[in-house]
Formats: C-alpha cells, structure tokens, sequence
C-alpha cells in the first residue's frame, strides 16, 4: 500500500450490523464517500465516545472529508432491521 492509494470497500451488513472504517494502526486516511442502500447512522468515535455525524432513514451516499485513524474512525450503524449494502472511499494519508 501507499501514500494516496484508494481505501475502501462494498460490504452487507447483518440487522443491526456495523461497519467500522477503522484503518490498521499507524496508518490515516481521508473518507470522501459513504454509500448505503437503506437506513443508517454514521457516528465519529473513538471506540469509548461517539459522535452522531449523520442519519438518514431511506437509501443514498454522503460526501465529506473525514480523517480517520485506528484510534478515530467513522462507524456505519443499520437501522433497517434486516440488513444493508453500505460501502465507502478515500484515499491513505499516511502509511
């Protein structure tokens, strides 16, 4: 992997699955897009704290720039109660 490479990934959630945009530990990126198929909560965490960025109860993607580390990193919640199509891109910042 290197400096500027694309991060992410095409993932189905479970019913109230989580996806943790989370890169391995001494590495950052930044988050440009998050896409998903159906209700969803996206927090800012660090594991302990959570921070509610974004709800949305139908289907769409958000745009933004979200810099993430191991230790700070953006969580996909499902609210639909039966399982979701959500995914994400960016970019490493540092490798």
């Amino acid at each position: 992997m290197s400096l500027g490479q694309v991060y992410s990934t095409l993932t189905t959630l479970p019913a109230s699955g989580t996806l943790s945009i989370q890169p391995e530990a001494g590495k950052e990126a930044v988050i440009h897009n998050i896409y998903y198929s159906g209700s969803i909560e996206v927090y800012f965490t660090n594991g302990t704290l959570q921070v509610k960025i974004h709800s949305d109860d139908s289907y769409g993607d958000l745009q933004g720039y979200w810099h993430v580390t191991s230790d700070r990193y953006l969580q996909i919640v499902d609210k639909t109660g039966s399982g979701n199509t959500v995914g994400f891109d960016g970019v490493y910042t540092k490798v």
